[in-house]
């Protein structure tokens, strides 16, 4: 691929991740000011994510994502849906073993580790709420 035809495509990506976060906005019914101000994102990089003139971080990305009630996969243009998929639980998303991490799936080793992770979380969170 040329440089040329590279630079276009990266143009065009970054435009239709403006595109879909503008769309999700406007389907929340969230005004510009309200979003960048909720998001504590300064007003003109927001803006820059909905015109493609910038591409947030993956975390900001995440964020935005969240806010909006749709995927970072929806945003990035990896899928066309943007409903997000909810699990009942952490239980069952460890049964199905669906979850990838940079786009491959996680060894049983990194499922072994997640549980237990989520584990010593949800134990301290009750020793919190018993506080």
């Amino acid at each position: 691929m040329d440089l040329e035809k590279k630079d276009s495509t990266e143009k065009e990506i970054k435009l239709e991740i403006g595109r879909r976060i503008r769309e999700q906005r406007k389907a929340n019914g969230y005004k510009t000011s309200q979003t960048y101000r909720d998001l504590n994102i300064p007003r003109t990089t927001y803006t820059g994510y909905e015109m493609g003139a910038r591409t947030p971080d993956p975390a900001t990305m995440n964020k935005i994502a969240n806010y909006l009630n749709t995927t970072v996969g929806y945003l990035m243009c990896e899928t066309d849906d943007p409903a997000v998929q909810h699990t009942s639980s952490f239980e069952d998303l460890l049964k199905e073993k669906t979850l990838t991490f940079g786009g491959k799936p996680l060894t049983d080793e990194q499922w072994e580790t997640l549980a237990e992770t989520l584990k010593t979380i949800n134990e301290q969170n009750k020793k919190n709420t018993i506080k």
